[in-house]
């Protein structure tokens, strides 16, 4: 059994040597996001349950108490994004790291000698985190910053930086024609992509992306159920949960929660989560295709779908609308005419809020369960 050793420094290269200093003893890590209040925090560190800490820039470890430690041969604990609820550890093992780094940097025919990588997504995470593990595994040059700051981002371009992963929000941050990779983490991502970026599909359980611009990695065996539900099978799957849980189900897979298909050539499309599709009166409607539409309207700024219960349909679609500065509200007319003539007659949102800003992760994801809490709770 090995220590379990959390660390809690800033977004920066000293994380890198922070990671380097935990592995030399054989022990595994978590990192846990300075930025988050302290409740936050001991809520986390509750979770993942280290058994040591690093707190500071000379990477001294203090013990602490409550924690378990984690078997031989388990790399890292990452904590899940908490989109749909309380965020579980997930535990990384160095055989599934090591097959997660082979393959996605093959993929990307990524050169150690030559490339080198910026960590500019929060290594709290598995998009961030797998940057740095995947450039320490393969040789690969890494710099970590604090987001997408643009001067931070030329300067380690400066020093040799020309792979980079994004999300959406951060497309207007970034200058992609001056990368050689652009990973984008996104489930609805823009229709016109130019020909160095890599829309990713993965998870927390699988250590990074395994589907890279709707093909699976070579290693990786995507299938659907009965009910179209995506389940993966892969050698980078996690070995299991922090609080015992297992990651594949009974027939060996991973039940990914979301709803896709594969085609007979193996491009995967994913749909959303099974949690997000509202079904209204027996139609069974996905949030994203409603929200491209709704993003048409120029007074849009931002929006997010999901289903409200009705006492007649079971569910209706509600879609909640941040406005762009100086703009008139859209009327309920405009916005059905948008989606009827794009999805069908009854996907347009039948109840309208419109809030100031969206509920998002520190990744950028939108926190629907959150939302829509927050929305249909009587005050």
């Amino acid at each position: 059994m090995n220590e379990l050793v959390a660390i809690l420094l800033p977004r920066d290269d000293i994380l890198t040597s922070a990671i380097k200093s935990v592995w030399e003893t054989d022990d595994a890590f978590c990192i846990i996001d300075t930025r988050l209040p302290r409740s936050q925090t001991q809520a986390l560190l509750r979770t993942l349950a280290p058994t040591m800490v690093i707190e500071d820039t000379s990477l001294t470890r203090h013990r602490v108490k409550g924690g378990h430690k984690v078997a031989d041969g388990d790399a890292y604990v990452v904590a899940t994004s908490g989109t749909t609820g309380a965020p579980k550890g997930v535990i990384h093992t160095w055989s599934s790291l090591k097959a997660s780094s082979t393959a996605t940097t093959t993929k990307m025919r990524i050169d150690p000698s030559a490339d080198g990588w910026i960590c500019a997504l929060p290594p709290s995470h598995v998009g961030g985190l797998s940057i740095i593990t995947r450039a320490l595994l393969s040789g690969t040059k890494v710099w970590v910053i604090d987001g997408f700051d643009e001067q931070a981002i030329r300067a380690r371009q400066k020093l040799g930086a020309n792979l980079i992963s994004v999300v959406t929000a951060a497309l207007p941050r970034v200058d992609h024609r001056s990368f050689k990779v652009v990973l984008l983490g996104a489930q609805a991502p823009p229709k016109e992509l130019p020909e160095n970026f890599l829309v990713t599909y993965g998870m927390t359980e699988t250590g990074s992306g395994v589907v890279y611009n709707n093909h699976p990695l070579p290693t990786v065996k995507v299938a659907c159920s009965s009910t179209n539900e995506v389940l993966i099978d892969a050698p980078m799957l996690a070995r299991g949960y922090r609080d015992g849980d297992q990651i594949r189900s009974d027939n060996g897979f991973y039940r990914t929660g979301d709803i896709g298909k594969v085609d007979p050539d193996g491009r995967v499309t994913i749909y959303g989560r099974a949690s997000d599709m509202i079904n209204s009166g027996g139609e069974k409607l996905f949030p994203s295709p409603i929200e491209d539409s709704i993003k048409r309207h120029p007074s849009v700024k931002e929006v997010v779908v999901f289903g409200q219960p009705d006492e007649r349909w079971g569910e209706v679609v509600a879609a909640a609308l941040v406005i762009k500065d100086n703009s008139p509200e859209p009327s309920k007319d405009e916005l059905r005419k948008l989606v009827t003539d794009e999805i069908a007659p009854w996907a347009y949102p039948k109840e309208i809020y419109i809030v100031d800003e969206i509920p998002k992760t520190s990744l950028g994801k939108v926190q629907r369960t959150l939302l829509r809490q927050r929305l249909l709770t009587p005050k």
